[in-house]
């Protein structure tokens, strides 16, 4: 449950469509976006532009340091690239 004034993390934002909702539906202090997948970053970009939003191009993790990132492409269209891309491997 999101209020007005929180600090929101969108984890793997993909295109922003989550992000999008959060902004319709109450006004964050913040969000900070994180999209490791450059195609798809550039497509949150173009669909997000507000000053209380930040895109960060890079994969989060629950530890610090460095990790690998298991990229998976799809063809469905961008914002469908790398869906199943993960600190994870699937395959």
């Amino acid at each position: 449950l999101i209020h007005e004034g929180d600090v929101v993390f969108d984890v793997g934002a993909n295109c922003g469509d989550w992000t999008r909702a959060v902004l319709a539906h109450t006004r964050p202090q913040q969000v900070y976006a994180f999209e490791p997948i450059p195609s798809v970053a550039r497509a949150f970009k173009d669909n997000i532009q507000h000053e209380r939003v930040r895109l960060h191009e890079l994969a989060l993790f629950h530890r610090r340091g460095y990790a690998s990132f298991y990229y998976y492409p799809r063809y469905d269209g961008i914002c469908e690239e790398g869906a199943l891309s993960s600190l994870y491997r699937r395959f």
